[in-house]
């Protein structure tokens, strides 16, 4: 399905887990590195806001056997956020990369196998939907920031 918020995620993984992989290469080049973090730095934030706002709520707020679990996601969420910061990234890198890893491995090991078990195809679809939205949501103010960013360079 389309919608399916574990289907979602686990196709937002597959770039996030590609990039994780040169990050956490010693043999690949610095100017490798600073491509692929390039890629992965947004590709993150876009998935990360979405699926607390849809998927962590759910699990915070609807399904309490979960709770603890949403609550973890969220904070680990908000420290990849720290991370991502391009100040001093090679130092972050590492940790970034490892935090990230760890995230997708306990996502797909665990937290997705449950919501898949044990929530409804509906409900599912729903969450899904509220993601997808709040993805567009997300590139689109991101988008628009990028584009005043540039255009107040270019006034200076």
């Amino acid at each position: 399905d389309a919608t399916d918020i574990v289907e979602l995620i686990l196709k937002d993984h597959v770039p996030l887990k590609k990039n994780i992989k040169i990050l956490k290469d010693s043999d690949v080049s610095m100017a490798k590195k600073k491509m692929s973090f390039a890629e992965f730095a947004p590709l993150l934030l876009q998935h990360a806001d979405p699926e607390e706002k849809a998927l962590y709520v759910y699990m915070k707020d609807e399904n309490k056997e979960m709770r603890v679990d949403g609550f973890e996601g969220q904070q680990e969420h908000a420290i990849a956020a720290q991370l991502v910061d391009p100040d001093q990234w090679m130092a972050r890198l590492k940790v970034l990369a490892e935090l990230v890893e760890h995230h997708i491995e306990e996502e797909e090991g665990d937290i997705l196998k449950t919501i898949k078990k044990e929530v409804d195809a509906e409900t599912r679809a729903e969450i899904g939907q509220k993601y997808l939205q709040l993805r567009a949501d997300f590139a689109e103010t991101h988008s628009n920031a990028k584009a005043s960013e540039r255009a107040e360079m270019r006034a200076h």
